[in-house]
């Protein structure tokens, strides 16, 4: 029979050696581990209690038990990178139908900016008019009184005009009727 010393070397090397094969996969790792403290409390049950040279069933049983749990746990590990391969694939294949999808809703996207766009120039026109209307109307508000003022001036200098030209008309009128009286006065002393 192989020394407890010997049994408990091999057991440890087979944990390791498992250990190191699964680093990926923390739960293959969890499970080794607690393997591993197992061996090492019964192997320093053994060691204290037995003896080296007294051959150990729980020595057997763990060596023939190790390389069952790294088997296990690598199988676990191959089951996880698996998973990892599937879970990559199906992103990448979501990640190209989003592209897909992007690329397809880019025009329908780019119309609707664009009709956006096109209807807040309208609406900036339209403000821009009712702005110009208003201050136009304000303006003729404002310009109202004003006008009406100069209006009634005119009409007032027309009518001052007015009779200042008929009141010239008039003074016209009887300067010449004056003067046609007078021609005809001097016409019948020459007559006379």
């Amino acid at each position: 029979f192989p020394s407890v010393l010997d049994l408990n070397y091999h057991g440890f090397s087979l944990i390791n050696e498992a250990i190191t094969k699964v680093e990926s996969n923390y739960a293959a790792q969890g499970v080794l581990m607690d393997l591993f403290e197992f061996y090492l409390h019964h192997a320093i049950t053994m060691i204290k209690g037995i003896g080296e040279n007294t051959p150990s069933i729980a020595g057997s049983v763990l060596v023939n038990v190790a390389p069952e749990l790294a088997r296990k746990a690598e199988a676990q590990s191959q089951a996880a990178v698996n998973q990892r391969l599937v879970t990559e694939h199906e992103l990448a294949l979501l990640e190209e139908e989003l592209d897909h999808d992007h690329r397809a809703l880019q025009p329908t996207l780019l119309a609707e900016q664009q009709q956006r766009n096109e209807q807040l120039r309208v609406q900036l026109v339209d403000a821009n008019d009712a702005e110009a209307a208003m201050l136009r109307e304000s303006f003729q508000v404002e310009r109202l009184p004003q006008e009406h003022a100069l209006q009634e001036h005119i009409q007032k200098e027309d009518a001052a005009l007015a009779a200042v030209l008929a009141a010239q008309e008039q003074d016209a009128s009887v300067a010449i009727e004056r003067k046609q009286k007078e021609e005809l006065h001097a016409l019948q002393r020459q007559k006379q």
